[in-house]
């Protein structure tokens, strides 16, 4: 799912809200194809700039989404109901 928002700039943005891959099928390329899916569906709604949220103790999906060129941009404290911290992460998408 896609969340689109305004940017700072007023340049349209998406938040990829979530993408999970059932951990015996990690490793073949299905989280890459929905990223990249996820990613043209953006472009097609002119989003700009997608951002993404984990865990901060999520080391997996931080490698995952560096692979898959996402930048860091800082931390969120209480993000998660039990009050777990977030890495939020974004990348351009024009």
């Amino acid at each position: 799912m896609i969340n689109p928002t305004l940017g700072v700039r007023g340049l349209p943005k998406g938040e990829l809200i979530a993408i999970a891959v059932e951990l015996g099928h990690r490793g073949g390329g299905i989280g890459t194809r929905l990223l990249r899916y996820m990613e043209g569906l953006a472009r097609s709604l002119g989003i700009e700039e997608m951002i993404i949220h984990t865990a901060a103790t999520n080391n997996a999906a931080h490698r995952f989404f560096s692979r898959n060129g996402f930048i860091q941009r800082g931390a969120v404290e209480c993000y998660y109901p039990m009050g777990q911290q977030a890495l939020e992460m974004s990348k351009k998408l024009s």
